[in-house]
């Protein structure tokens, strides 16, 4: 049906509501084509051509398969070079709000430009013109800092779904600014739990809409809802079974959860899926975002050989779209590998700004990963010259970021200061920084873009104070650890040698029993050593 022929106000109902189930296929992309998206139908006023094509877009911008969602609604614009919607799409897919930060200067001007010409349609529905001025909220407001963009689309969301009570799309929009703009320090969730609900009622009515579930999975990803996640995150990979980002997705639950085999299943099944899309072409940043994930699951099982062999995998490949993501994975996996299994000689060795080919002036907050690594690893090692050089490049690195990754380089100095202190033998000064960033680390928690911290400092705290003999205040430390981070090893291990220096029976046994069942199976060094403590 060709909807140039409504008047604006005018979309029936019935298409607005759009439950009649459609599967789409994604197109080729260099010989390798995905499977299902789910359902998804948004009326425009395309063509018919145009329209059709519009949908399967869109359901890859609800999966946040962003670079795919914009070549899509790029096609959609040859289609129909009038239709407002498509350049809509276009701009919105340079808007990743869950983990990627700001869109650079160039995105934001191309945004803009593609707002531009959406604005320009003759033929846009006033229902086209509210999602047209909901964007406009993000990319017009031209000197305001990022947060307060994503709060002024987060509010014309709701404008739209105010309006237009039935759109499912309005619904799942609305609510991933919701989780997008949460405040971190809110223990009761509200927003979280207001978009969960939002997300649900799209479910009701088409259960199989990509963004009711991708953004429910993203609305429970916190200590505190997680477990009430967890149906919705296995229902993912039914609608979309070979989309990346929908395989990923579940982890985000199985890591709230301590679920480490599921966690490295999913992954796998995401990277690999990754790579066959990938084929002849960049290779997609889901790839290199679910080995980051799938190495921090191994680690958790103490496979720590399967872990390495990840990131001799992830080297051996090239061609990277070097994003914020794919850059991530390629600082936390080696700073990983050397600190999860506490090789502090190795993380003090660990190559600064590599590979060459990433742009590392425009990524400080994923640089400091490094020489955060390098800090810890050269301060427990005893190299306090290469620890306090650490601690300067945290300092100036965290004097070119901001917002939540400002706060993550803060912590990491403390963290890192007060080895050094420990070291000097000012154990005083190195408890009260390792408290400090501690601290600092629950206020922020974990950002959607890492499994965990690199080394979470609450677990460090831990062995700080069981370094200094101070076995009560350790446990009290990791068991900390393991109400936000489940079964995280090195805190259940932390937390059964200090219980059993206790004489605590009973908490032994409660730390025991997932260790062990975590490492089962596992035969390299690492869980040998966790079989062989006294305790057990």
């Amino acid at each position: 049906m060709n909807h140039r022929g409504y008047h604006r106000g005018l979309v029936p109902a019935a298409i607005l509501l759009g439950c009649t189930l459609v599967s789409f296929a994604l197109a080729e992309r260099n010989g390798a084509p995905m499977a299902a998206l789910g359902t998804v139908r948004f009326a425009t006023s395309c063509t018919d051509e145009a329209d059709a094509r519009f949908d399967r877009a869109l359901a890859l911008l609800h999966h946040m398969m962003y670079a795919e969602a914009e070549e899509a609604f790029a096609a959609v614009v040859a289609e129909d070079p009038d239709c407002a919607m498509a350049h809509w799409g276009i701009a919105m897919s340079l808007i990743h709000p869950v983990w990627a930060g700001s869109p650079t200067p160039a995105d934001m001007a191309r945004g803009r430009e593609a707002l531009a010409q959406a604005r320009a349609s003759d033929s846009a529905s006033a229902r086209e013109g509210a999602y047209l001025d909901a964007a406009g909220a993000f990319f017009d407001a031209a000197d305001a800092d990022y947060p307060t963009r994503l709060q002024s689309l987060r509010d014309a969301m709701r404008r739209v779904h105010d309006v237009y009570p039935d759109d499912a799309d309005a619904a799942a929009l609305y609510a991933l600014m919701l989780v997008a703009t949460a405040p971190v320090d809110d223990v009761s969730r509200g927003q979280q739990r207001r978009a969960a609900e939002l997300l649900a009622d799209v479910r009701r009515r088409i259960p199989d809409h990509p963004g009711s579930i991708h953004y429910a999975i993203h609305a429970h990803d916190s200590p505190e809802l997680a477990a009430e996640g967890e149906e919705i995150a296995r229902r993912y990979d039914a609608i979309a079974p070979e989309v990346p980002h929908a395989l990923h997705m579940a982890s985000h639950i199985f890591v709230r959860l301590g679920m480490w085999s599921e966690s490295a299943q999913w992954n796998r099944r995401s990277a690999d899926a990754a790579l066959a899309l990938s084929a002849g072409a960049p290779i997609v940043n889901h790839y290199p975002h679910a080995m980051d994930y799938l190495a921090y699951a191994y680690l958790q099982q103490a496979a720590d050989d399967d872990a390495s062999a990840l990131f001799d995998e992830l080297r051996a490949h090239d061609a990277y779209r070097f994003d914020f993501g794919a850059v991530h994975a390629f600082t936390a996996i080696p700073a990983r590998l050397a600190l999860e299994r506490q090789r502090w000689a190795e993380a003090a060795a660990l190559p600064i700004r590599t590979p060459e080919a990433i742009d590392w002036d425009a990524f400080p907050q994923l640089e400091a990963i490094t020489h955060f690594a390098r800090g810890i690893g050269a301060a427990r090692s005893g190299n306090l010259g290469a620890a306090q050089a650490s601690l300067a490049s945290l300092e100036a690195l965290g004097a070119q970021t901001s917002g939540y990754w400002s706060q993550q380089v803060k912590l990491q100095r403390l963290a890192v200061s007060a080895w050094i202190a420990h070291a000097q033998g000012d154990d005083d000064r190195a408890v009260q920084d390792m408290r400090a960033a501690a601290e600092l680390e629950a206020e922020v928690g974990k950002h959607p873009v890492t499994p965990s911290g690199v080394a979470p400092v609450g677990e460090q705290l831990g062995d700080l104070y069981w370094a200094l003999n101070r076995p009560a205040e350790a446990l009290a430390a990791y068991e900390a650890v393991l109400r936000v981070a489940p079964h995280r090893l090195n805190s259940l291990a932390g937390a059964v040698r200090a219980a059993s220096a206790l004489g605590d029976v009973d908490r032994v046994g409660r730390h025991r029993t997932p260790l062990l069942e975590a490492i089962e199976g596992a035969d390299g060094d690492r869980a040998r050593l966790l079989r062989s403590l006294g305790a057990f």
